[in-house]
């Protein structure tokens, strides 16, 4: 279960970091061709001027494994550098930067962790920091997306030991935003992240990143095990 969680509050983190932006400024990079690093450094600069965001999404994964389909609501609201708190029907997983909350709504039960910077996952830091050295980036072309024309990139991992294999996003070059991605990780399940709204820089409050047990929950604190 704890598992699970983690591995979606990854997806989570990665799907919060790809949208990074608000209006562009300017078409002038239009004129040129641009180069998979060129469309990246532009949606990470966007990220580096943001301290929040709230993002709402339709998130449907494919499990290869079950030949099986889910498709959720969720919202996703993220502070700098890692606060991160994912919300869908079934599930609500909030971190602080020290501790995480995992809470599944069908199990009524809470699991509190330690929060740890995985070399081998996504956290904002090494996200924006290593995204570059950490992928080879392709540019596959354009495509229309809810009428506009956007880049298309298909990231693949270079760490074997990588839960995500790869990535495939659609980039609004008129905003920078990354409006549709693709996550494959190690068990080919495929994730899709269809985002609705993003909003950036409103002053979120801190209190949205603590997470106080639902009555009736049962709680496991994984901390007092070690």
């Amino acid at each position: 279960m704890y598992m699970d969680a983690a591995r979606t509050l990854r997806r989570a983190i990665i799907a919060g970091l790809l949208i990074n932006a608000v209006a562009g400024t300017g078409l002038a990079a239009r004129a040129a061709d641009e180069t998979a690093r060129d469309v990246l450094e532009r949606l990470q600069a966007k990220y580096n001027t943001a301290e929040d965001a709230t993002i709402t999404f339709t998130q449907t994964v494919k499990f290869t494994l079950t030949n099986t389909t889910q498709t959720l609501g969720g919202t996703l609201v993220m502070k700098k550098p890692n606060c991160t708190r994912f919300s869908n029907e079934q599930q609500t997983i909030v971190t602080d930067g020290t501790t995480v909350w995992s809470y599944s709504a069908p199990n009524k039960q809470v699991i509190i962790d330690s929060y740890r910077d995985d070399p081998h996952s996504f956290t904002p830091a090494r996200f924006i920091l290593g995204l570059p050295s950490d992928y080879y980036a392709t540019l596959l072309g354009r495509e229309k997306l809810h009428g506009t024309t956007v880049y298309v990139l298909k990231l693949v991992t270079k760490d074997n030991e990588a839960s995500v294999r790869s990535l495939k996003m659609w980039v609004d070059p008129d905003e920078w935003v990354a409006w549709k991605i693709v996550i494959t990780d190690v068990n080919e399940t495929e994730t899709t992240y269809q985002i609705k709204n993003a909003k950036f820089d409103t002053g979120v409050s801190e209190s949205m990143f603590h997470f106080q047990a639902p009555k009736g929950a049962t709680v496991v604190d994984l901390r007092k095990q070690r």
